[in-house]
């Protein structure tokens, strides 16, 4: 009777810790629910923008007009969907048009779950529909030439359809803020609203020099690499949510490989590290991974290699200085390298960061945050695919703190990862570009060999709107850089 007795409360016992653990795990997944859109296999992820992301949009633009789509000349469907449209323009807010009727490219990011293309989610909008677009111009300094006879591609990464009670709508939901708000009238408003607070450029001029480093001791002395993976947070939330778990809970989506740490897999969800030894010939911390690739990174040459591999051992992120440095100019040379004896195409991203804040530095699971000047596309596959510029472009890039579960791809669909302007620009092994980064309150602008190419504004809520440190850093490319300079900024009459 006893055995009995215990057997029923052992069961009792069991059955109450899992339920707890699903309470627990149904709690969290609620909280990723609110505050970051995770959602079941019977939703999508978190509706956007906000309205404070849309202002962002609209004063980011070129170009905002409302029209009709009354043909599309070129569709891809696929997870990253693009078509160049014709429109029948209702109405310029903002800008002007060289061409009538203007050929559009609308984007249709990520329009699937994971890597998987789900027809019927996130569809491009076809002909006869109305859509209100914020355009990018962009030039074609390399890639494909701009449709229908046009000297320049019209571009629309994200779009806006209007439905027939005029409301507007965009390739998900608007978030609950928008209720009553989202008719023609009211946006509108919010779009004039904008254009009459377009602030001018502020001016300044250059004062003493913070920092500057050439590379000829040898070492890379002052400076600290990141280091860190992100790794899932918990299960699954939801038995059998398997769309759930490909969309969000994903084993080390990214990581940051410094000398004490190289992710080398994962078991049990949770990542496992080996430091990099240095190689006795040329000092640099070196390691083969398994994939064939291979990472290295420190002074060579007077230079400071930064070379990541691929899978999980993506990043090298170096970072310097101060982080309580605001106003100030960043210069750098750099250029990728060929290795005969590694045949690999070298993929294009690395540049300069500033205004980096790490909250537990040099750890990071995606939590820093900064704005970049960079070469390629990262988190940003507009231009990569629907251009055909392979990665030869200069941007822009914003990144806001990040969940450890959230992948790049994720990141720019909930707004944590912002391409602020890109502009295409022809980038070849071994040639040198000298990039110049200025940084004023919240104004940011960017030069390549002297043309000025990018400029915007730093949003308001980002951490380093007004302060941060500088950093070099490159995503499975090979790249070297050289003569690295921060110099202050001070207000100029």
């Amino acid at each position: 009777m006893a055995s009995t007795g215990s057997l029923q409360l052992g069961i009792i016992c069991l059955l109450t810790a899992t339920l707890s653990a699903t309470l627990q795990a149904q709690s969290e997944y609620e909280e990723l629910f609110f505050k970051y859109g995770v959602f079941s296999n019977t939703m999508l992820l978190r509706s956007q923008p906000t309205i404070a992301e849309f202002r962002e949009e609209i004063a980011r633009a070129d170009i905002v007009l409302r029209g009709r789509i009354e043909k599309v000349l070129r569709r891809v469907d696929g997870p990253y969907g693009d078509q160049d449209v014709l429109i029948t323009v209702d109405r310029v807010y903002q800008g002007k048009l060289k061409y009538d009727p203007p050929c559009v490219r609308i984007e249709a990011y990520n329009g699937g779950i994971g890597d998987r293309y789900v027809p019927g989610l996130g569809q491009l909008p076809g002909e006869g529909s109305n859509v209100l677009l914020p355009i990018s111009i962009i030039h074609p300094h390399v890639g494909s030439r701009p449709p229908h006879d046009q000297d320049f591609h019209y571009v629309a990464p994200f779009f806006y359809t209007i439905d027939g009670e005029q409301r507007l709508e965009t390739l998900w939901r608007l978030p609950p803020e928008w209720k009553e708000r989202n008719t023609l009238s009211h946006v509108e408003k919010l779009i004039e609203q904008v254009h009459e607070q377009v602030q001018p450029r502020p001016r300044f001029k250059t004062a003493e020099v913070l920092m500057e480093d050439n590379f000829n001791d040898g070492s890379v002395a002052g400076w600290t690499f990141l280091q860190g993976s992100q790794t899932q947070r918990l299960t699954a939330p939801l038995a059998g949510d398997s769309l759930t778990r490909s969309m969000v809970y994903r084993y080390g989506a990214e990581s940051w490989a410094a000398p004490q740490f190289l992710l080398e897999g994962f078991r049990r969800g949770l990542p496992q590290s080996v430091p990099i030894p240095k190689d006795s010939r040329t000092g640099l911390f070196r390691r083969p991974c398994r994939d064939g690739t291979l990472i290295e990174f420190g002074v060579i040459d007077g230079r400071l290699r930064l070379r990541g591999a691929s899978l999980y051992r993506q990043h090298l992120t170096a970072v310097a200085g101060d982080p309580s440095w605001t106003n100030y100019q960043l210069d750098v040379d750099m250029w990728t390298f060929t290795d005969p004896t590694r045949p690999r195409p070298n993929y294009l991203k690395f540049g300069p960061y500033g205004r980096v804040q790490v909250p537990h530095f040099p750890e990071t699971r995606g939590e820093h945050s900064f704005i970049a000047a960079e070469v390629g596309t990262y988190g940003n596959y507009d231009v990569a695919e629907g251009l055909s510029v392979a990665g030869q472009a200069l941007q822009l890039r914003c990144k806001y703190p990040e969940p450890p579960f959230i992948s790049r791809e994720r990141s720019r669909l909930l707004h944590l990862t912002k391409i602020l302007q890109w502009h295409p620009w022809p980038v070849k092994d071994n040639d040198p570009l000298h990039v110049t980064i200025r940084f004023f309150q919240r104004y940011v602008e960017a030069e390549v060999n002297g043309h000025k190419l990018l400029q915007s504004w730093i949003p308001a809520d980002h951490p380093g709107a007004h302060h941060g440190r500088v950093g070099l850093w490159t995503f499975e490319t090979w790249a070297e850089f050289d003569n690295f300079k921060v110099t202050r900024l001070v207000a100029a009459p």
